[in-house]
């Protein structure tokens, strides 16, 4: 038997594998599952009063932690809760042009950087898939307007980290934003953000079709004046996008009108979150507790099955954050050639992967600080695994099973 170094070693220029397939196919394990009715699909409600918006909003509130000086701004996505933000921001510092982020982190992030006629400044990140407090710290100068920390799939920096950047931010003038989409974790820190995002779409921990929030401190009344101009969103957007993900993830029988899906894409433009996503996040806000304890308890199993894999439990990400409530698994692999043997491995045994982020500076243009080297290998070697709330025992057990089985035995055999 060939030493696992030495494996790695020969594995530079290795043909991809196909892991052996059963004689009968698995019963395919989805990535994503809808667990909307077929009854709310069927006819969608929704409470369109200023009450519910209002109800919701204080649930939010209460959910994240937010101080009462924290106005908070209900629109279409994440992707446009950090345009309504830099917009506000960009208008007290005009003359600041650069924003400051991971490059590894969802491209959502640069469009609004993009549309405000702003300059993004990429940082690299770790193994943990995080960037460090120094890696943003020495991002900062005169130019920069604000700095975004990202906590990617629930994963985030110590409480005093993320304090230390803040009071930097405020030392060099700079705004300090949370990209809190993936994450429902309260800040502790002696001091709270400038603005916060966060998101509500299908593949979030508060799940609805399509939403996002903006809580920004400070600057209340200039974020609220800019609201009151975004448009509604048309009322069959919200229902079509919750039929097209109940059908897609839920019903696969059914057949599915991905042009008039397309068509109600529209909560990236510069609108108001619907009152359907409202009443659908709500619902999720409240079985949130719920859906935590039991990503939580998947994570343990998972995380047990990883530590007693050889070939993942030398590189892959840190152990699951507390409070995880993020339907994704990133799992880093120690090269491509054993990335590709992975994602062959579990797709022989019927569970669905994802792929993760390709860093934004190797698509998007920007400053970078730094070789970016980190980011550069990561994502050449990474899957994700599902995680979600409702994952049933049986599906749970596949996953750990497969963890547990994986090997490298058959590049070697090559």
């Amino acid at each position: 038997m060939i030493p696992y170094a030495s494996i790695v070693r020969r594995l530079y220029g290795a043909v991809r594998a196909t892991a052996p397939r059963p004689e009968t196919p698995p019963e395919p394990l989805p990535f994503h599952r809808s667990d909307w009715s077929a009854e709310l699909v069927a006819q969608p409600t929704a409470e369109t009063t200023p009450d519910a918006r209002a109800a919701f909003e204080a649930q939010f509130r209460e959910t994240y932690g937010l101080q009462p000086d924290t106005t908070v701004a209900l629109v279409g996505s994440g992707r446009t809760s950090l345009d309504l933000g830099l917009s506000v921001l960009r208008q007290a510092r005009p003359g600041r042009r650069k924003v400051v982020l991971p490059t590894y982190c969802c491209s959502a992030l640069i469009q609004p950087i993009a549309d405000n006629g702003l300059t993004a400044v990429f940082i690299d990140t770790t193994e943990q898939l995080i960037s460090t407090r120094d890696q943003y710290v020495e991002a900062l100068g005169p130019d920069v307007l604000a700095v975004i920390v990202v906590n990617l799939c629930g994963r985030r920096l110590p409480t005093e980290d993320m304090d230390a950047i803040i009071r930097a931010c405020r030392a060099a003038g700079a705004y300090a934003i949370e990209d809190n989409c993936q994450d429902t974790t309260r800040h502790h820190g002696s001091d709270a953000f400038d603005a916060s995002m966060y998101s509500f779409g299908f593949a979030k921990p508060i799940r609805a079709t399509a939403g996002g929030a903006l809580a920004i401190r400070g600057h209340g009344e200039v974020a609220a004046a800019q609201l009151a101009g975004y448009a509604d969103q048309p009322d069959h957007a919200p229902a079509t996008r919750l039929r097209y993900y109940a059908t897609r993830y839920g019903w696969p029988n059914n057949e599915i009108d991905t042009a008039e899906f397309s068509a109600a894409r529209v909560e990236f433009g510069r609108v108001k979150m619907s009152a359907l996503d409202i009443t659908l996040a709500q619902e999720s806000l409240r079985r949130l507790p719920a859906a935590q304890a039991l990503v939580n308890s998947h994570s343990q199993e998972i995380w047990r099955a990883i530590q007693q894999n050889v070939v993942i439990r030398p590189r892959t990400a840190a152990a699951p954050p507390p409070r995880n409530t993020f339907v994704r698994w990133p799992i880093i692999l120690p090269s491509p050639d054993i990335a590709n043997l992975f994602w062959s491995h579990m797709n022989a045994l019927g569970i669905e992967l994802e792929g993760m982020y390709k860093p934004l500076h190797l698509t998007y243009e920007g400053e970078k600080i730094g070789k970016l080297a980190v980011a550069e290998s990561i994502y050449t070697r990474i899957y994700n695994i599902p995680n979600r709330a409702n994952l049933d025992r049986d599906a749970l057990s596949r996953i750990i099973s497969a963890l547990r089985s994986f090997s490298t035995d058959r590049l070697d055999a090559r």
